[in-house]
C-alpha cells in the first residue's frame, strides 16, 4: 500500500531506546515497514552509537509530514525503553503527557559498576516520570500464558534479550492501537524471510507481547500515574 501523509496514528513522535544486543534496530525496521503497510508516511533517524559494542541505542521515528526525522527534546509522544536505566537518558525527549513503556530488564553499565554507582531502582524512575509529567508503564520481560478465566498468569519464560525490543514494540502497539497486529506480522515475515527459526520465535513473542498490551488499561488523562501490569491485574 502506498504511503500517505494524510493518514496519521494518534501518536506522531516515537523514541525506541535500549542497549546493544536487544534488537532495537530490528524493531525500528519492523515498525517502519508496518507503518508503510497501512499507508503511513514514516521517517526514521538512527544516530551512530556504540550499540554494536553493547552501548546505548536510541532511534527516532516520526509519522506524517515533518521537517526532520529527528525528535527534539520535549517532542516525543511515545517512549519504548528496552533497558530500564536508559529511561533517564531519553526522558528529556518526552513531552508532558507522553507515554513510556519501560522494560524492567536490567544491564548495569560496566563503567558504573566498576565505579560503584548504584543502578536506578524503579521507584526512582517513577519519580522522574512524574516530575516530567509522563505516564510510565513498567513491563516485566516474561512471556506468560494469561488465563482467559482469571486475571492470573503462568510464570512463563523470560523474553530473550535479542528479541526484547520486538516484544516491547508489540506491547506498545497493542496497548495504544498504534498499528494493527497484522501489519507488524507482515513486516516481521518480510524482514526475517531468510531466518525461519528466528522468525518463528519472533512471531510467538510478538503474539505474547500483543496479549500483554491488550490487558493494559491506559489512564491517558492521568499522566502522573505510573503503572505495571501487576497494578492493573490487582485493580
Amino acid at each position: 500500500m502506498p504511503a500517505s501523509s494524510e493518514v496519521r496514528p494518534g501518536w506522531q513522535n516515537l523514541i525506541l531506546a535500549g542497549v546493544g544486543g536487544q534488537g532495537v534496530q530490528t524493531a525500528l525496521e519492523v515498525l517502519a515497514l508496518a507503518a508503510n503497510e497501512v499507508g503511513l508516511t514514516v521517517h526514521t533517524f538512527a544516530p551512530l552509537s556504540l550499540a554494536r559494542l553493547g552501548g546505548s541505542a536510541c532511534c527516532h521515528l516520526r509519522f506524517g509530514p515533518v521537517p526532520t526525522p529527528r525528535i527534539a527534546p520535549g517532542q516525543a509522544d511515545l517512549l519504548i525503553v528496552v533497558e530500564m536505566s536508559e529511561l533517564l537518558r531519553v526522558l528529556p525527549l518526552a513531552r508532558s503527557g507522553a507515554l513510556a513503556f519501560i522494560s524492567t530488564w536490567r544491564r548495569p553499565p560496566l563503567a558504573a559498576s566498576l565505579q560503584g554507582q548504584l543502578y536506578p531502582h524503579q521507584a526512582m524512575l517513577a519519580t522522574a516520570l512524574q516530575h516530567r509529567g509522563v505516564t510510565g508503564i513498567f513491563v516485566e520481560p516474561r512471556c506468560r500464558d494469561w488465563s482467559q478465566a482469571s486475571k492470573s498468569a503462568s510464570e512463563g519464560e523470560e523474553v530473550p534479550p535479542g528479541l526484547l525490543a520486538l516484544y516491547m514494540l508489540a506491547v506498545c502497539c497493542s496497548a495504544t492501537s498504534l498499528l494493527p497486529r497484522t501489519s507488524l506480522e507482515k513486516a516481521l515475515a518480510r524482514l526475517l524471510a531468510e531466518q525461519s527459526g528466528v522468525a518463528a520465535q519472533a512471531r510467538r513473542l510478538l503474539a505474547c507481547g500483543w496479549q500483554y498490551g491488550a490487558r493494559l488499561q491506559l489512564p491517558l488523562e492521568r499522566p502522573e500515574w505510573n503503572l505495571s501490569l501487576g497494578d492493573q491485574a490487582g485493580a
